[in-house]
């Protein structure tokens, strides 16, 4: 192997390592189930994976159905058929998503 293509394996494997470790978001979900009682729960989730996907997965952990869920990042509200990267979430930090139930967004 040439010192050029090795170079240029090293760069590929350092960039392949690079696009793997962002694949994942790390999350931090702050969940209000009433006026006082908030939730914390953390988790790694694909930054590929629609939003209403990982709802149906955080419903078991937090016991208010998918369907009930409203998720906001930086005060912008999180559509289901939209993924963490379309809203410029990657894995190079803990992201904050505020989980609200829905019937408490018209109280």
């Amino acid at each position: 192997m040439s010192f050029l293509s090795s170079v240029m394996s090293a760069s590929y494997r350092a960039e392949t390592v690079e696009s793997e470790a962002e694949a994942f978001a790390h999350l931090e979900f702050l969940v209000e189930k009433g006026p006082a009682n908030v939730i914390i729960h953390m988790s790694d989730c694909g930054i590929q994976v629609m939003i209403g996907g990982l709802k149906e997965d955080l419903s078991y952990a937090i016991g208010i159905p998918a369907c009930d869920q409203v998720w906001f990042y930086k005060d912008k509200l999180l559509k289901d058929d939209e993924t963490l990267r379309d809203y410029g979430i990657r894995g190079d930090k803990i992201n904050k998503i505020i989980v609200k139930h829905a019937s408490s967004m018209f109280q």
